[in-house]
């Protein structure tokens, strides 16, 4: 009788990568960094240019709606958007009010 050959794969070794999937899901390590083993790093968010209760000057008129702020004004940042990529800032002259400004139309005061 003749025997049939069977052939059956090997499970490949867990590198640092796989591991890293299966604790961390949700993060995703630098490229080449397979390479490395456990010393992997994971990318960061930068911190924002302005934190809330920074003082800060518009640099050209800034417009939300009907209201405006015009150059020079200088307001303080109330709250930060999605980690810095917009800014509540209030201004008290010439009018008080509450605009959403971008990092680019704002300067420290």
């Amino acid at each position: 009788m003749e025997r049939s050959k069977i052939s059956v794969e090997r499970p490949k070794k867990a590198t640092a990568m796989t591991l890293a999937k299966l604790q961390h899901p949700s993060k995703t390590p630098d490229k080449g960094t397979e390479d490395r083993g456990a010393a992997m790093s994971f990318k960061r968010r930068p911190s924002p240019r302005f934190k809330e209760h920074s003082l800060v000057r518009a640099l050209r008129e800034i417009r939300e709606g009907g209201d405006s702020v015009p150059a020079g004004a200088t307001g303080t940042v109330v709250h930060v958007i999605g980690g810095g990529i917009g800014y509540q800032v209030e201004f008290t002259a010439p009018k008080h009010l509450v605009i959403s400004a971008l990092p680019s139309e704002l300067i420290r005061a």
